[in-house]
């Protein structure tokens, strides 16, 4: 990696038991199989001269990920230090109920149904909707009973947050340091978007790429920031001002 280069990682495969009410999934057999081919695969990446931060969102399928590629940086004599960082953590959906009335499928499709009105209102600029809030979907498609005021986070609350963890990155790599994250599907294309909007000078709402699907578990990501100084200061800028906007909006 050079000096304004940095990794995100998809965690590896999980259960995806989350789906029936758990919110905190392990690695399988297999899953763990692949993070273990994914820590090779990041080796050549890494320039044996300079320190390595390895951050984690704190899900278990990404804890678990991370604690193996760990592994295999301590069996290189690699230096490095690993911790938990609670903004790479995906989207909160926030909390559902009465899940026992569902089977499986009707849980998959219910969850199915809560991304696409997500994904409506934001495609089309309203990146303050909440995940799962039934009142202000376009269609009432989501069934109020399953869903918990205040519901999940907006858009607007979760790119602020990944932003904060790209300050990190920033500052890693302004202190000559490596920078590899484990973390989700949803939080590496918001990585993504933030390093395009800084790096091209274009407005984050004109940055609309949301597509996750086709990305793979425990998939290596490469990401350059050209300029790390102005980056930090554009992410603080823009941070501050969603901030500000989400306390005016929760005392109105």
């Amino acid at each position: 990696m050079r000096n304004n280069e940095f990794l995100v990682i998809r965690h590896s495969y999980d259960d995806h038991s989350y789906i029936d009410g758990k919110n905190d999934t392990s690695l399988t057999k297999d899953g763990i199989e692949i993070a273990k081919k994914m820590a090779i695969n990041v080796l050549p990446e890494i320039d044996l001269n300079r320190n390595v931060r390895l951050r984690h969102s704190t899900k278990k399928r990404a804890v678990e990920t991370a604690e193996i590629l760990n592994e295999e940086l301590y069996k290189h004599s690699i230096g490095h230090d690993i911790a938990p960082d609670s903004n790479l953590t995906e989207l909160f959906q926030g909390n559902f109920r009465n899940l026992n009335l569902m089977n499986h499928d009707q849980k998959v499709e219910f969850l199915q149904t809560c991304w696409e009105e997500f994904d409506s209102h934001r495609q089309s600029g309203d990146i303050d909707y909440r995940f799962g809030d039934n009142r202000n979907s376009y269609e009432k498609r989501i069934d109020e009973k399953f869903v918990m005021y205040p519901y999940g986070e907006s858009q607007r609350q979760f790119s602020s947050r990944i932003g904060q963890s790209l300050i990190n990155i920033c500052n890693f790599l302004m202190e000559n340091e490596q920078s590899i994250n484990i973390t989700h599907r949803g939080a590496t294309r918001e990585i993504k978007n933030l390093v395009h909007s800084i790096n091209t000078n274009t407005p984050l709402e004109q940055v609309k790429d949301y597509e996750i699907v086709g990305m793979k578990y425990c998939e290596i990501v490469s990401c350059s920031i050209n300029d790390l100084f102005e980056a930090t200061r554009i992410l603080k800028s823009y941070i501050d001002t969603q901030m500000r906007i989400i306390h005016e909006r929760n005392n109105n």
